[in-house]
């Protein structure tokens, strides 16, 4: 089951429940302007107690530092509930991203077929 949100014009995040985890499809530009709304919604989905959360970073055209951020703020609130921050790949600016700050190999991986 999908759950489109409604998000600003060009950003667009897709919530696909699966039992205990969860896949946060984001498209479009994360940014100063979206993140928080991203971040809204993360946050209630470990509230919920999902044990696992994945971001979906396929359909990103656009992550900037404020993204960077609320993926490594994810991460920690994660690790501090006990539950699991992932992400699936994106390409272009995300890896180019990860490539820059050195976070490559930081995050845990979800294969885009198990999402």
């Amino acid at each position: 089951m999908h759950h489109p949100v409604t998000a600003p014009p060009g950003f667009s995040i897709r919530i696909r429940p699966e039992r205990d985890h969860v896949i946060v499809a984001l498209g479009g530009e994360l940014d100063l302007a979206t993140v928080e709304r991203a971040e809204r919604w993360a946050r209630a989905l470990f509230r919920r107690g999902f044990a696992s959360i994945a971001f979906d970073l396929r359909r990103l055209t656009f992550i900037d530092s404020s993204g960077l951020r609320l993926l490594l703020l994810l991460d920690r609130i994660a690790a501090a509930g006990g539950a699991r921050f992932a992400i699936i790949d994106g390409e272009g600016p995300v890896r180019r991203l990860l490539q820059l700050t050195g976070l490559t190999d930081h995050f845990a991986r979800v294969a885009p077929s198990a999402a």
